[in-house]
């Protein structure tokens, strides 16, 4: 990609490390010379558009709506790693920038191929971009070595980020990652990712003793099982006679049981009548206020 300015002052060698503190650490193409340039105010916009620039054309390239990498992303973070490849003879020295290469560390939960999750903080590719004239020709590989080199990583552990085609044939071809592991995720990890890691990686407790419990000739530790769990000190077999209830076995006899079995006695039959059965109702005399009320208030039959 081409500038109005030339980019020689800027990137001093063909290999390029931009930190959030906008130090350019440039390295030649073999790796023997290397050089440290701290960004000044004279070099901030033409370094902010180079950034900006190439994060928008990578966008556009991966059919994104926003680009992944910008100048302001990269001064808010501070685990992130622009890596740039530069043509500094191109156009008899002015320069041009050919690829572009994003990567950082991420908190991510990943499945591992037994199926249980773990906690771990890989290197991710976040955004990788080559310019179109310069594709296949080999600018992808060199930036792509030159990054494993510079953070110490193995190809295996890394995590990457919504990987294109293009970036999933590109590893295939050169790393032989071609085994994924699927994810819950947008992150895409391959066979080899939790051989021999030198970072921390905190399985799932779940999923770990589930494992640990269903895999043959694996022998969990004593101290790993009393760990935080209850252990009684004693186990008192229960009388099974003492817990079962007898269902045939007759209960206690109830009044109401009494009085339908013929067993009533007269103080039974006299506690469950009321005082009203137990008056004498006479027919009102005629004449009186009573009979005149029954009267008033009796139904006559229609037929």
């Amino acid at each position: 990609m081409e500038f109005q300015f030339s980019v020689g002052p800027l990137f001093k060698h063909s290999l390029c490390k931009l930190n959030n503190y906008l130090d350019i650490e440039s390295v030649t193409s073999d790796g023997g010379e290397r050089e440290v340039t701290r960004t000044d105010r004279r070099m901030v916009n033409p370094l902010s558009e180079v950034i900006n620039r190439m994060g928008e054309a990578s966008a556009k390239a991966q059919r994104l709506n926003v680009p992944i990498t910008t100048f302001e992303k990269l001064q808010n973070s501070d685990n992130h790693h622009v890596y740039l490849i530069v043509d500094r003879d191109f156009k008899n020295g002015k320069g041009a920038v050919v690829g572009l290469l994003k990567v950082g560390h991420k908190n991510l939960f990943i499945i591992d191929e037994a199926g249980a999750q773990n906690e771990v903080s890989p290197l991710c590719i976040l955004d990788f971009y080559v310019h179109e004239s310069r594709q296949r020709l080999g600018f992808g590989k060199h930036i792509f070595d030159f990054m494993l080199q510079e953070e110490k990583v193995k190809p295996a552990h890394l995590a990457i980020d919504k990987p294109s085609e293009k970036l999933l044939h590109f590893l295939r071809k050169h790393y032989g990652l071609a085994h994924v592991i699927p994810q819950a995720n947008n992150f895409v990890v391959f066979q080899g990712f939790f051989t021999n890691r030198p970072d921390a990686v905190n399985r799932n407790t779940r999923d770990r003793l589930y494992l640990e419990s269903n895999s043959p000739g694996i022998t969990r530790k004593a101290d790993s099982l009393s760990k935080d769990r209850y252990v009684p000190s004693e186990v008192v077999p229960l009388n099974e006679a003492s817990v079962k209830p007898n269902l045939c076995a007759p209960g206690p006899k109830t009044n109401i049981h009494m009085i339908f079995q013929g067993e009533q006695s007269e103080d039974i039959l006299t506690s469950y009548r009321t005082s009203s059965l137990t008056e004498t109702f006479s027919k009102p005399q005629p004449g009186t206020a009573a009979f005149r009320r029954d009267l008033k208030f009796s139904h006559k039959p229609l037929w």
